[in-house]
């Protein structure tokens, strides 16, 4: 017979299996402790966006425009084969 059924266990006992158990699980910790690292990546992503974005956009703006010249630059030169 199950030890829930039997006269011998109590409600307190129960409750203190209960509790103990529920202090030594720990098959959640880890995800929780990912899903925490994740959310603060994502929040300094964020605030770096909001912080530098119109910044971030010239300097892409920048680079694609220097990029652009160069290679122009590269296809007018006649290189020997």
């Amino acid at each position: 017979m199950p030890l829930f059924l039997t006269e011998a266990f109590f409600l307190g006992d129960a409750m203190r299996i209960f509790i103990t158990f529920y202090c030594l699980n720990k098959t959640g910790a880890t995800a929780i402790e990912y899903a925490l690292l994740a959310a603060g990546i994502a929040i300094a992503i964020v605030a770096s966006l909001f912080a530098f974005g119109l910044d971030l956009s010239d300097i892409f703006v920048n680079m694609e425009s220097t990029s652009t010249q160069t290679s122009a630059k590269i296809e007018t030169y006649n290189l020997p084969e």
